[in-house]
């Protein structure tokens, strides 16, 4: 029996949550599929194939399991022939129903479903008492912090995440490994110690990235950009929102069901589809925090992780050897930190890195796999970077990898030296953004004395154009331009800045630099603040956007032109939803 799914009703919020199948043991003919605004249900569906050659005959059926939704509230369909997503309307998708069943009452069952229906109840056990009164400790640090505008803590935003029905689960180190590897090294821990394990909180929710904006606007609105460092359409992408000072406040990720073919992610409402993600299995503990403190458990999707946790053992989880192309550089980080690897892990990891790192490698004069190797480390001085790779280097060794370490990391030397460069940069926190030229050239004399001392003065021919494009962004960020023509006059302010100095590598670099990134960011900034009124919003929006674009060119960023028009869409989308934030917040009022 085949039913057509209705689109979601209009005027209502497209959620992208995935996943439930009714029944204890489900099979083809009992799976059910529904929709709604909130969720969807995995389950076998037929779609319209591509359209034939001949317009008279009818597309032949394509068949697949729903597994989502894109941020357009568009069905996302894995095809059952070469595994792809595909994107098609709602009204597009087929469902098999169960003689008898029907959408409306699938819906209706769904919004009860447990997100942990899919967990063998063996592995949910009580969290360990010590555990939970660290945890709790570090729950009540606070997020966001301000003499005037008061304190944020963690456990609010866990509140708030219970409050509207949601769960809650710590995950990564903090899901339990790192206080679970404490205890086995040293049980008389003091709770300081184990709450210590938990400095880098991050926490999954099923909540919506809707949802989850609407806490982060309503705890964080006296604090700038509601105390989030992420993007916004990066939080609408990929279902993450930082609060707080970046790698040092909190995550709140959405759990997750996979990514589209355009990296998007498809999000879910079921910790076991979520738990096929993680690299490791001691990386795959959860411990929900949802609810009262003596309700809190540790969670493990597979029954390995706990074991692999207290061991320091890798073990990869399901097929991520084959698809993931930063495995290797995770797990030289955790061999560095003293965990060892079974014979079947160790080759999946060598079959790992065979094949994705000569390609990364070869891109770009290495830029991706020296990108890749930096979302691992945490120096923050050279020194300490130094230390960090020997520590590398030494694990490489001990488990035979050196000929790797001969061929990737010491060619590469250079090239991390300049991204350590770069990216400490950013950091530096002056009063005047020309005063980083000054401590820039410190730092990188902090090299002598490291093994990148000969880089020191191969990296000075480099040392302009990074500094150029750091200055400008800041000078840019904290003269806040009011429109297009204040942002072209702080650009002109710069020049003339630049030229009194003599630095013409300075003057040469300003349009590349004014062009790039802080005019993307200037622009998201403004188109987002426009204040529009009437039914023709749209129009008088492309009205705008001519007129900045005509004045980029007019002001010599002609060269940002390209770029600016690849944001219109998401300029608009940025703009509706300020602008529906604006008036659901007037109506609160």
């Amino acid at each position: 029996m085949h039913a057509a799914v209705e689109p979601p009703p209009k005027g209502e919020p497209h959620v992208a949550n995935v996943g439930f199948v009714l029944g204890d043991a489900p099979s083809a003919d009992t799976r059910g599929v529904f929709t709604s605004t909130r969720y969807l249900s995995r389950a076998p569906v037929e779609i319209p194939g591509p359209p034939p050659k001949n317009k008279a005959t009818a597309p032949t059926p394509r068949e697949g399991t729903l597994v989502g939704a894109d941020g357009q509230g568009r069905a996302v369909v894995r095809l059952t022939e070469g595994d792809k997503l595909v994107h098609l309307a709602f009204s597009d998708v087929s469902p098999r129903l169960a003689e008898g069943q029907t959408v409306e009452a699938l819906r209706s069952a769904a919004v009860h479903l447990d997100p942990l229906r899919g967990i063998d109840p063996a592995r949910r056990t009580p969290l360990d008492p010590r555990i939970s009164e660290a945890l709790h400790l570090r729950l009540q640090q606070p997020v966001l912090e301000h003499p005037q505008h008061g304190t944020v803590t963690h456990q609010d935003y866990v509140d708030a995440l219970c409050a509207i029905g949601e769960e809650a689960f710590c995950f990564g180190g903090a899901g339990g490994r790192d206080a679970l590897q404490l205890l086995a090294e040293k049980p008389d821990a003091t709770a300081a110690e184990l709450a210590a394990t938990f400095n880098d909180l991050d926490i999954q929710t099923t909540a919506s990235p809707e949802q989850v904006r609407q806490i982060c606007v309503r705890l964080g609105g006296k604090f700038k950009d509601f105390g989030l460092w992420t993007e916004a359409h990066t939080s609408k992408r990929f279902g993450i929102f930082g609060v707080g000072e970046h790698k040092k406040g909190l995550d709140l990720v959405i759990m997750k069901g996979g990514h589209d073919e355009r990296g998007s992610s498809v999000f879910t409402r079921e910790l076991a589809i979520d738990a096929e993600d993680p690299d490791f299995q001691m990386n795959n503990l959860r411990i929900r925090i949802t609810g009262k403190r003596e309700d809190w458990e540790q969670i493990d999707p597979s029954g390995l992780g706990i074991a692999d946790a207290i061991a320091k053992r890798l073990t990869v989880v399901g097929d991520r050897a084959e698809t993931d192309k930063a495995l290797g550089f995770r797990a030289i980080k955790f061999l560095a930190r003293g965990c060892t690897m079974p014979d079947e892990t160790r080759r999946q990891l060598e079959a790992n890195i065979e094949h994705f790192w000569p390609k990364l490698k070869a891109d770009l004069d290495g830029a991706p796999w020296v990108s890749a190797l930096f979302r691992n480390l945490k120096s923050d001085s050279l020194a300490d970077l130094d230390h960090e790779l020997d520590g590398h280097h030494q694990a490489m060794q001990k488990v035979g990898w050196g000929a790797l370490h001969d061929a990737y990391f010491v060619p590469l030397k250079g090239q991390i030296f300049d991204e350590f460069i770069r990216r400490q940069v950013r950091k530096i926190d002056v009063d005047q953004p020309l005063e980083l030229f000054d401590r820039a050239s410190a730092l990188v004399e902090s090299a002598r004395g490291t093994s990148f001392e000969p880089f020191i003065e191969r990296y000075r021919g480099k040392l302009g154009h990074a500094l150029v494009d750091e200055v400008v962004a800041r000078s840019l960020a904290e003269a806040k331009p009011a429109d297009v023509d204040a942002y072209l006059a702080e650009v002109q302010r710069l020049e003339r800045e630049f030229e009194e100095r003599g630095m013409t590598f300075a003057v040469a670099r300003l349009p590349e630099a004014a062009g790039g990134n802080p005019m993307k960011d200037f622009s998201r900034r403004y188109f987002e603040g426009l204040k529009l009124d009437g039914a023709d919003q749209k129009n008088q929006f492309d009205a705008e956007l001519k007129r900045f674009r005509g004045r980029l060119e007019a002001g010599g960023l002609g060269a940002a032109v390209p770029a600016f028009d690849s944001m219109r869409g998401a300029l608009w989308g940025g703009f509706r939803q300020r602008d529906l934030e604006a008036k659901r917040a007037l109506g609160a009022s």
